[in-house]
């Protein structure tokens, strides 16, 4: 009997034990994940992201069919000999599990503006510059708003999904390009790319550069600069590990939300395009488009999701005459209520609205409800055209409130296509 109590004791001991230590495993598991989720910029905490981990690496090569200035004095003049164009590229890619990953700071984003124009490795000095230009950009006394610099620290410091030359998962994924607007870092949309790429996408982002120069002009030989940019881009990409090279789509931003349409007008491999408040819409650009050989709305029959900003000043600057030309593309037209134009970029929000602490930043979750449904709509005509899932064509057809959209977030047109005619 002695012996019976003893081992019963023992089970006894050993079972509390047990509990106990499944219980502070579980605790310490979930107190990670919520310091985790704290720690991750608040944007993310409105999109569930995908099933795969984000590897993150950077490509520098040159388009030695063009040459590039780096360098101007006060007016203007290059004082620096010609040399080849400089392409920074910004790849997000589905990356293997890792035990524990080592995420990124916001700040490693911002490093890479010190490799925009000078492929060298970045030294410490040239971190920190890249840090200067960013932080006099966020506290330029010319835009509205009061800002904390405490906050913007904070900011930098904050870990992303994504990790740094992770390896890649053997998996074969669409290409992505993710265009920013004129004179723009490639990072400006970092969390739609991470987005796209947790769901089993290959993203990939360069600069907005000029023609010659680092300064983008916004006029026909800016536009080619840009085009010809992307062009370079998708033909790089193609020997990226684990590129579908048949499905490609561009999702442009601006100045990029005119040029990938223009890419897609005078390059067949194009399947998708998807314009975040872009230049196509945008009733200051329209007299440009009508001196482009290539841009032909009425042959265009590709699919195509135009995003516009609901939020602008007395008059709107928008013309949708694209939209209403096409006849071949399936095509949606979505207002996003609350946001302006530079909402449409993630780099914005976390850099100007999150540092802000005055009335210039209100209306922060409404301004992150809706770049988190844009990414949601984005990701779902992806899935749809470039993956064929009946799912996403379903949350396309689907009425906002089906998509659990908050009342009053967006306005939604769309319309199919017509049967193009044969051509003999």
């Amino acid at each position: 009997m002695e012996i019976k109590k003893k081992s019963q004791n023992v089970f006894k001991k050993s079972t509390t034990l047990t509990i106990l230590a499944i219980l502070t495993i579980y605790l310490s598991s979930f107190n990670n994940l919520s310091a985790k989720s704290e720690n991750f910029p608040k944007i993310f905490r409105d999109l569930k992201p995908g099933p795969y981990n984000i590897g993150f690496s950077i490509k520098h090569t040159y388009d030695y069919s063009r040459t590039f200035k780096n360098g101007s004095n006060s007016k203007g003049i290059s004082t620096q000999k010609k040399k080849f164009r400089p392409i920074q590229i910004l790849v997000w890619y589905p990356a293997k599990k890792i035990k524990n990953p080592k995420y990124m700071q916001y700040k490693n984003y911002i490093y890479s503006r010190a490799t925009l124009l000078d492929f060298n490795t970045p030294e410490s000095s040239k971190k920190q510059l890249a840090l200067k230009e960013s932080k006099e950009m966020v506290f330029n006394k010319n835009i509205p708003g009061k800002r904390e610099e405490s906050i913007y620290k904070r900011i930098l410091e904050k870990k992303v999904f994504a990790i740094r030359d992770a390896e890649p998962k053997p998996l074969s994924c669409p290409l992505i390009i993710v265009a920013p607007g004129s004179h723009t870092v490639s990072y400006v949309n970092a969390a739609l790319c991470e987005y796209l790429a947790s769901y089993g996408y290959i993203v990939a982002s360069n600069p907005s550069l000029g023609h010659f120069t680092k300064s983008m002009t916004m006029d026909f030989i800016g536009l080619e600069a840009q085009t010809r940019d992307l062009e370079f881009v998708i033909s790089k990409m193609r020997t990226y590990p684990n590129v579908d090279y048949s499905k490609i789509a561009i999702v442009g931003y601006s100045w990029s939300g005119l040029a990938n349409v223009i890419c897609a007008m005078r390059n067949t491999n194009i399947n998708a395009i998807v314009s975040l408040d872009g230049s196509i819409v945008m009733a200051n650009r329209q007299n440009l488009l009508k001196i482009l050989p290539y841009y032909n709305p009425n042959s265009f029959d590709i699919p195509v999701m135009l995003f516009y900003a609901g939020l602008y000043g007395e008059k709107s600057p928008h013309d949708f005459s694209f939209y209403n030309s096409l006849k071949y593309s399936d095509a949606y037209l979505i207002q996003l209520k609350h946001l302006r134009h530079w909402h449409f970029g993630s780099n914005n929000i976390f850099l100007y609205m999150d540092t802000s602490f005055d009335k210039y930043a209100e209306g922060k979750k409404k301004v992150k409800i809706g770049y988190a449904t844009m990414c949601k709509y984005t990701l779902n005509f992806l899935n749809a055209y470039l993956k064929k899932d009946n799912n996403a064509f379903t949350f396309l057809n689907n009425t906002i409130e089906s998509n659990k959209i908050p009342s009053g977030t967006i306005t939604i047109k769309s319309k199919k296509s017509k049967s193009k005619p044969l051509v003999n």
